[in-house]
């Protein structure tokens, strides 16, 4: 295995375990939130919006833009071959559908719940259109890290495989 193998490899494996953060929203963790009193569910939400912000999940999620960005640009520069589709087609889903989404639809979504006091009736009004686009953006998001660490991944075997 080459360094830049190697390197694609650990991208590759970062993208999905973002991928999988937000496989666990989407799959059960949004349903659960939405299965209990919105006063709950929004306290719970502004607590996990407020905590991300400390985690290894975001600075994964951060880390993976210029890592993805400058290890495509390098590999497209320097290498020719089977893999750079792959790498190519990665990085864009990845700043794309991972990235633009969450700082364009969810970050502003959330931003609008922080503020709000669970108890009132405006939360409790903003919840049901919170959670509805909130998951349904959180559902691009998670299949495009999970496509951009397939595309890494793949895009690694081959290259490793030249």
């Amino acid at each position: 295995m080459t360094a830049s193998s190697t390197m694609w490899t650990l991208l590759g494996l970062s993208g999905a375990m973002v991928g999988g953060v937000f496989l666990t929203f989407s799959d059960f963790l949004m349903r659960a939130l939405g299965r209990t009193t919105p006063s709950g569910a929004i306290e719970a939400m502004q607590q996990v919006n407020r905590t991300v912000y400390r985690s290894v999940f975001l600075s994964t999620f951060m880390a993976l833009v210029p890592a993805s960005a400058t290890l495509t640009l390098w590999h497209v520069f320097t290498h020719q071959g089977a893999s750079e589709p792959f790498f190519i087609v990665g990085t864009a889903s990845y700043l794309i559908g991972a990235f633009v989404i969450t700082a364009a639809a969810n970050v502003p979504l959330n931003k609008r719940l922080d503020p709000m006091d669970a108890g009132t009736a405006k939360a409790r009004d903003y919840w049901s259109t919170y959670l509805r686009r909130w998951l349904r953006w959180n559902h691009v998001r998670t299949a495009a890290s999970l496509l951009a660490a397939a595309c890494w991944l793949i895009g690694a075997q081959r290259l490793a495989g030249a």
